[in-house]
């Protein structure tokens, strides 16, 4: 009969062997087993019948056992000892996901905190500060450049110079930025930038 699952010392465990070695184990009485017959799970726990395959990850390090063990002698078949396969198999994949879920969500907290640590510089710049994509839609910009234009985040992500600009200011912009995309050089510019309450004179610096 399959057993129910138990905890044994270091000293009577079966599966140290399984795991030193990296192989699967199955023995039908232990008693006539010439290295294992006199293990401590065999004369004082009475373990007779053992079976135990790998917990193996994908690089190879064993980091347990699946196992079954019987108080009476029992021949373990071969649709037996597959599942027994199958299943430390399974237990592997879930060990190495819960590693790579962790390890992804570390990544992610150190990405959320060298992206509050980047906001907290842009923020703070007394330059105007933002990205584009190549559709020419703005998907970044600094605090300083929703202030000198009177904006919210809302209104600029995800708008284009037509919708924030002047006309004659978006032409010139959008005139740079075909130029920069063309060269892959650095543009330097002045600008005047008409806002809704004052006219100011920048010196702007582009990169792709």
């Amino acid at each position: 009969d399959w057993d129910h699952p138990s905890e044994q010392p270091l000293a009577h465990s079966i599966c140290q062997y399984v795991v030193a070695r990296g192989e699967e184990l199955a023995v039908a009485d232990l008693r006539e087993h010439p290295e294992l017959r006199d293990n401590l799970s065999v004369t004082e726990d009475g373990t007779v019948a053992y079976a135990g395959v790998p917990v193996a990850l994908r690089q190879g390090q064993v980091l347990g056992t699946f196992c079954v063990a019987s108080d009476v002698p029992r021949e373990w078949s071969e649709d037996a000892l597959r599942i027994l396969r199958d299943l430390g198999a399974a237990v592997a994949a879930e060990i190495e996901l819960r590693a790579e879920l962790g390890r992804r969500q570390r990544v992610e907290r150190e990405l959320a905190r060298a992206h509050e640590h980047l906001r907290g510089i842009l923020d703070h710049s007394p330059a105007l500060i933002y990205l584009k994509d190549l559709e020419g839609r703005y998907i970044l910009v600094n605090q300083y450049f929703l202030d000198r234009l009177g904006r919210t985040e809302a209104e600029v992500i995800g708008g284009r110079d037509a919708d924030l600009l002047d006309a004659e200011t978006a032409r010139a912009v959008q005139a740079e930025e075909r130029t920069l995309l063309a060269t892959g050089a650095p543009v330097e510019e002045h600008r005047t930038l008409q806002t809704p309450d004052r006219t100011e004179h920048w010196r702007t610096l582009k990169f792709p």
